[in-house]
């Protein structure tokens, strides 16, 4: 037994504590859709168009920017606002 304790004595100073961080890439994409929900939204004001977006996980807005993979232009964004209106 005493062994077990002087092990665990030795092992004691190796432990150190897990400190979550954020990922830089979680970190990144929060950034990308929070400036992509805003632009649509200023692309739909300076339109007069009215859209609504959720804060988070908006599927209008993953569609339009294709998941991530590409910024519509202005253009394309009046287009699908006015097509989701219609729908809507």
């Amino acid at each position: 037994m005493k062994i077990f304790e002087m092990l665990k004595e030795a092992l004691q100073p190796l432990q150190v504590p897990v400190v979550f961080e954020p990922d830089a890439e979680i970190e990144a994409a929060n950034r990308f859709w929070a400036e992509a929900r805003s632009r649509v939204l200023a692309i739909a004001e300076a339109h007069g168009l009215q859209v609504v977006l959720a804060d988070h996980d908006d599927e209008f807005l993953f569609a339009l920017y294709d998941g991530g993979e590409r910024v519509p232009s202005e253009a394309e964004v009046i287009e699908a606002i006015r097509e989701y209106m219609e729908v809507c």
